[in-house]
């Protein structure tokens, strides 16, 4: 998700919508944080899929990535 000063529903349609483009997948599981304007954006999008927001949820998502970060090497900076 983008980092903004606050989260307004106009923001996180726009995210929501451009994320399915891009994808081209409806997802059957949302992982967010507990803003207030995801359940409302999600419903009016997405109504079908599961919305988690308990706290280490994307755990899974972003341990997988894992392997591939070791097998990159030390980055030049």
């Amino acid at each position: 998700m983008f980092v903004a000063p606050r989260r307004d529903a106009k923001g996180a349609h726009r995210c929501f919508e451009r994320a399915i483009g891009t994808t081209k997948v409806l997802p059957v599981e949302v992982v967010t944080d507990r803003a207030a304007t995801y359940p409302i954006v999600l419903e009016e999008l997405l109504p079908a899929p599961r919305h988690r927001t308990e706290q280490y949820a994307n755990n899974r998502v972003e341990c997988d990535h894992g392997r591939l970060k070791r097998g990159c090497g030390r980055c030049a900076g």
